[in-house]
């Protein structure tokens, strides 16, 4: 990750960062407060082959959605739980403008998914985008910027235009697994920069029933790319 220059550290004398999770005042170049890191609710245990989420039982491969249905993206992984202080955190983010927890979203993500990366050795990383009309009502892309931070982490190009949003969908929330489905289908079209022939890692903050993830993929393969997978910050408890 970039030095801090002197611009950033006069920032942080007028606006000292605060852990992203309790919102304490940080000191020392930390990015989350002791504390609150020994209480990270990290994912543990035996996860879906597919999509990587908790499964109940090391000898069960897949979860109930993969086992069910073809998935497009060919494999995930997400690193946190989607709950308590993390869910707070996040929500913070995304809704009260909190972007100074991003770097510390990105570097978490690197920590965690470097065996993973490593592994599947994308070419690119990929946000999955929001439709242009959601981010002037938010004011930012969340996983754009994650994406972006998530370069400096790792190195890993960002391809900030290779996949565009074209319909404005309904939030996720409340619906089945079926109305998700048919609520993005046809919502991603591909953008300026070509997927031909390349290994793609989309990138998420949340990852739930995985159909968001899949309209994605579904879009990137039939525009060339080789393979597509994915890394999210978190995860509900779903098997």
């Amino acid at each position: 990750m970039r030095e801090k220059t002197v611009k950033d550290r006069l920032l942080d004398l007028l606006f000292p960062p605060r852990c992203p999770l309790c919102e304490t005042v940080l000191a020392g170049g930390e990015m989350i407060c002791p504390e609150c890191e020994r209480q990270l609710p990290r994912i543990r245990g035996p996860v879906c082959f597919s999509c990587g989420v908790p499964v109940e039982d090391e000898r069960q491969e897949y979860c109930r959605s993969c086992a069910e249905q073809r998935r497009w993206f060919d494999e995930g992984r997400s690193f946190f739980y989607y709950e308590k202080s993390m869910r707070e955190s996040i929500i913070r983010m995304k809704f009260h403008n909190r972007r100074a927890y991003i770097p510390f979203y990105a570097r978490a993500m690197a920590v965690c998914a470097g065996p993973f990366l490593e592994r599947t050795a994308p070419d690119v990383l990929v946000p999955v985008p929001m439709h242009p009309r959601k981010v002037r009502e938010r004011g930012f892309d969340q996983c754009a910027l994650l994406c972006a931070a998530l370069e400096e982490e790792t190195g890993i190009p960002y391809a900030e235009h290779m996949l565009v949003r074209t319909r404005y969908t309904s939030a996720q929330k409340g619906l089945d697994a079926g109305g998700r489905k048919r609520n993005v289908q046809g919502a991603f079209a591909p953008g300026r920069e070509s997927a031909k022939g390349l290994c793609v890692m989309l990138v998420d903050d949340i990852y739930t029933t995985g159909s968001t993830m899949d309209a994605a993929a579904h879009c990137l393969k039939e525009a060339g790319a080789r393979s597509v997978f994915f890394i999210a910050l978190c995860t509900e408890r779903i098997c």
